[in-house]
């Protein structure tokens, strides 16, 4: 039935199956019922093992084209805040930073080791101090 499966001609299909039917034929009969179209290339509803535009899989982004419209527009650098022009009533506002609060309970002193990293500390062989 492997050979079936992997087969890449209708012929070589049938004479596969034909031996498997000769050989067992509840497995044959098991596999027809199942549906080659789910295990067979060769009746695989998909067009596998055919020149296939492989780009046709890919998502836009990932194309060139795309990475080159991306890049296309120029980028202005933004220059020394001295030289902005600031509208009147925008740089006569006042900006403070954000209130804070910290956290409540004792700061954690260190960090603590992820799941996966192992804390070994090395001890004597003979007597076991570290």
């Amino acid at each position: 039935m492997n050979n079936a499966a992997r087969s890449y001609r209708e012929t070589q299909y049938d004479r596969h199956m034909e031996k498997l039917y000769k050989l067992h034929k509840g497995a044959y009969d098991y596999a027809i019922n199942a549906g080659p179209h789910k295990w067979s290339r060769v009746h695989c509803p998909q067009r596998r093992e055919r020149n296939l535009d492989f780009t046709s899989l890919c998502a836009d982004y990932y194309k060139r084209e795309t990475l080159i419209d991306a890049y296309s527009v120029p980028i202005m650098p933004v220059g020394h805040p001295s030289s902005w022009v600031v509208p009147s009533d925008i740089a006569t506002r006042v900006v403070l930073n954000p209130k804070t609060k910290r956290q409540s309970g004792h700061p954690m002193e260190g960090r603590h080791p992820s799941f996966s990293e192992r804390t070994t500390t090395q001890s004597c062989r003979r007597c076991g101090q570290p």
